[in-house]
Order: structure tokens, then C-alpha cells, then sequence
């Protein structure tokens, strides 16, 4: 059991491993090259080679990522699809407004407007990112899981838990817990990751867009102000969060649950 677990683990502590990898192998480029390690192409291309890193030990090493099968699209129909889109986008949002309220401390703000501000940074933060995750956590993590005769609740709550953990920021880890859950729902009733792949990079371009309009106001943006007041934020959260449990009902209603043997 103890083995089995570990093994569950290994996609998540690989994911954290390669970060770290990336980041000492480019701060060694940074000393040779007398760059600041704040400068955004270095940051941006860390944080690319350890996505990289992450898919190729979870692929090569690993065996975790099934490849083309992961992208083979037996989802349900499009306006499913569009159900769960929109459940996850409402989702998304009423969990941003919790989020906001918790008030926790955001310690990457500074470098994720410097790179969501340059062209690679878009693309790897906004593309990149998040299809390297969902190979990695619903893939990989999950899949894995799911094949291995978990009990399906199970495997999709442990995985969205280690989603938000991984992410070390305390401003993000219950935003990705949550969108982590929801994104969880999503490949369990589709069994690939091309729906969950999309609503990551929607979710991920929205971030990168607000970024490049607000500039450095972008840390200091707030939903409940731009809404109204605390009231207010408070209405569209009940609204967004019921709407999003409706349509999730209804999309694992309408979905026909692949195999996972």
C-alpha cells in the first residue's frame, strides 16, 4: 500500500524536483552570463525547462503519460462540452472571489507579471503550462490512479489536494485545489485531456491578458472593486458557485464515463 501510494506521489514530487533542477541549472547560467536572476527570460525559460523536465521523467521515466491516447477526443458532445466549459469558468471565478477574501500572501506576483508580460512567457504560461499539468496531474496522477482500481471520488479529491499543494504559493493553493477538483471531474468523464487542457489555457490566458492590460496594477486588482463592494462579490460568488455545481451535475449526467482498466 505504502509502495502504491508513493507511486501516486511521484508525478506530483517529480513536478516539484524539476523545478528546482531548472532553477539551480539557470541560475548557474545567470552567474556564467551575469544576468539578474529576476530578469524575465530567465525566469521564463526556468519555468519552461522544468515542464519539460516534469513531462519527460512522468513520460520516459515514469511510464504515467499515455501518448496519443491522453489527446484522443471521445468526450461528449459540444454543447456537453460547452456545459462544462461554462461550469468551470463560473467555477473559476467564485473561487477567485474566495480566494480574494482569505487574503493570503501572493509571493510570485512580482515575477508572473514579468513574464506574462513577454512573448515566451505568454506561450508558456498560457499554452505550455497548462497542457505540461494536465499531462502531469489529471494524466499522469489521476489516470494513473483511476487505472489502478481507486474509488474514483477518491483518486479526483487526492489529486486536485496535491494540485493546490504543489503550487507553494499560499495565494494559489486553494484556487488550485479547487480548479485542480473541478478539472478532475472533467477527465474523469472524458477520459483524456483535451476538454481539461482547454479550460486550463483559458483559464491561464485570462490571467496573462488581465497582466498585460493592467501592467503593475494587475497586484493590486480586486474583484470585490471591481464588482462593487464586499456585498456584491459576495452575491456573485453564491450565484457563480451554485451555477457551477448545476452544470457539473449536468455534464457528469450527460457524459458517458469511459473505462479506465
Amino acid at each position: 500500500m505504502k509502495s502504491s501510494t508513493l507511486r501516486y506521489l511521484l508525478p506530483a514530487i517529480a513536478f516539484l524536483a524539476t523545478q528546482l533542477i531548472a532553477g539551480f541549472l539557470m541560475g548557474v547560467v545567470g552567474l556564467i552570463f551575469n544576468l539578474n536572476p529576476s530578469e524575465p527570460i530567465l525566469l521564463t525559460v526556468t519555468m519552461l525547462l522544468s515542464f519539460l523536465l516534469a513531462f519527460a521523467y512522468c513520460y520516459w521515466g515514469l511510464k504515467a503519460i499515455r501518448l496519443p491516447e491522453c489527446f484522443q477526443h471521445h468526450a461528449p458532445s459540444l454543447p456537453v462540452c460547452f456545459i462544462a466549459i461554462v461550469a468551470v469558468m463560473t467555477g473559476s471565478l467564485a473561487s477567485n472571489i474566495l480566494c480574494e477574501q482569505l487574503n493570503l500572501t501572493d509571493i510570485i506576483a512580482d515575477q508572473m507579471i514579468r513574464m506574462a508580460t513577454n512573448p515566451l512567457g505568454m506561450l508558456t504560461i498560457g499554452l505550455i503550462g497548462p497542457v505540461v499539468e494536465e499531462l502531469v496531474f489529471r494524466e499522469a496522477t489521476l489516470g494513473t490512479m483511476l487505472r489502478n482500481g481507486v474509488t474514483p471520488w477518491a483518486t479526483m479529491i487526492t489529486s486536485a489536494l496535491i494540485f493546490g499543494i504543489v503550487h507553494l504559493n499560499p495565494a494559489q493553493v486553494p484556487f488550485a485545489a479547487i480548479m485542480g477538483l473541478m478539472l478532475a471531474i472533467v477527465y474523469y468523464c472524458t477520459g483524456n485531456i483535451v476538454l481539461t487542457s482547454l479550460l486550463h489555457i483559458i483559464n491561464n490566458s485570462v490571467a496573462v491578458v488581465q497582466i498585460n492590460l493592467l501592467g503593475e496594477e494587475a497586484k493590486e486588482f480586486t474583484l470585490t472593486q471591481w464588482l462593487g463592494g464586499i456585498t456584491n462579490s459576495w452575491l456573485v460568488f453564491a450565484f457563480c458557485a451554485l451555477a457551477c455545481l448545476a452544470l457539473l451535475i449536468v455534464f457528469w449526467r450527460k457524459s458517458q464515463t469511459p473505462s479506465f482498466d
